[in-house]
């Protein structure tokens, strides 16, 4: 209803890895953008490395947003 939902899924090995899934409820409207970048912030903020590969569903604007949340975080 009201709220904006993003997911997160985690495959290990080409398996999904169900203990990593994560969804998160987003106060960001309708922005798509601001919620890939919400998304990415809150998955991988606390992380000491990130994953070999990362997949962003949506165009070129969507892949530059995650791109600048993950070069935001180090």
């Amino acid at each position: 209803g009201d709220k904006t939902v993003g997911s997160c899924v985690r495959f290990i090995l080409s398996k999904p890895d169900k203990s990593g899934y994560r969804r998160f409820k987003l106060d960001t409207g309708n922005d798509d953008l601001l919620s890939i970048r919400e998304c990415v912030r809150r998955r991988y903020e606390n992380r000491d490395r990130l994953p070999d590969v990362i997949i962003v569903d949506g165009g070129l604007n969507q892949v530059r947003a995650a791109v600048e949340v993950l070069g935001e975080l180090g």
